[in-house]
């Protein structure tokens, strides 16, 4: 399957299926990956258990052994304590990275450069 929208192309392998989101994208990831068992993986920066009325430990709890990847910055409290919630409530093999600043979601991966490549290097061992 392809698309394209506007200047990316997206191609899907309905065999490999892996989410990444921040903030409420995150959130939406682990929602999707623990209704979904065709979710291989979810990268989730920026987390929160609960946001707008919508929870994930339930989503962390649904995913059993499928592995998940969890990021916050230390000084972004809510998310920083749901990593560690989510963290504690996940089955399968878990890689958290708390960094030592306040940057959320998406605003990570640019004052992070380790980021991306362990982003990119997670998603081809576990997808």
């Amino acid at each position: 399957i392809a698309t394209i929208s506007g200047r990316m192309i997206v191609c899907i392998d309905p065999e490999r299926i892996s989410l990444v989101g921040g903030s409420l994208g995150a959130v939406m990831a682990l929602r999707v990956m623990g209704n979904d068992e065709r979710v291989l993986t979810a990268v989730a920066i920026s987390p929160y258990v609960e946001a707008q009325g919508v929870r994930t430990d339930d989503s962390v709890r649904a995913m059993g052994e499928r592995p998940l990847f969890l990021v916050a910055g230390q000084e972004d409290p809510d998310p920083a304590e749901s990593v560690r919630t989510l963290m504690a409530l996940a089955g399968g093999d878990v890689q958290v990275r708390l960094y030592p600043n306040q940057a959320h979601g998406t605003g990570l991966l640019v004052v992070e450069k380790d980021l991306m490549p362990a982003i990119v290097a997670w998603l081809d061992a576990h997808n």
